[in-house]
């Protein structure tokens, strides 16, 4: 999916109220993931909101493409992920 324009460079997702800027960051189930209430005003997530309401979130998520906010509602599963090679192929080649 293209966006329309650059993201800004200092933008933090807001997760359960708090500001996160840890590529890493691993979100729970329950999580609340948002994008804070001055960038949403912003010209970029004022575009972006048409384009994601035509995206179909996985199960696993709940997604508000008006207020830019989702919740984790559950785990992602194998099937969803669709790995792009068959996993026992990838266990095989690491344990030679």
């Amino acid at each position: 999916m293209l966006l329309p324009g650059p993201l800004p460079v200092r933008w933090f997702p807001i997760v359960n109220g708090k500001s996160v800027n840890i590529p890493s960051y691993s979100v729970r189930k329950g999580d609340k993931i948002s994008v804070a209430s001055g960038f949403s005003k912003k010209n970029i997530f004022k575009k972006l909101s048409p384009v994601l309401k035509k995206h179909n979130s996985p199960s696993w998520l709940q997604f508000n493409a008006e207020k830019l906010e989702g919740k984790v509602v559950g785990l992602p599963n194998l099937e969803e992920a669709a790995p792009p090679a068959e996993l026992s192929s990838i266990f095989e080649f690491y344990s030679k």
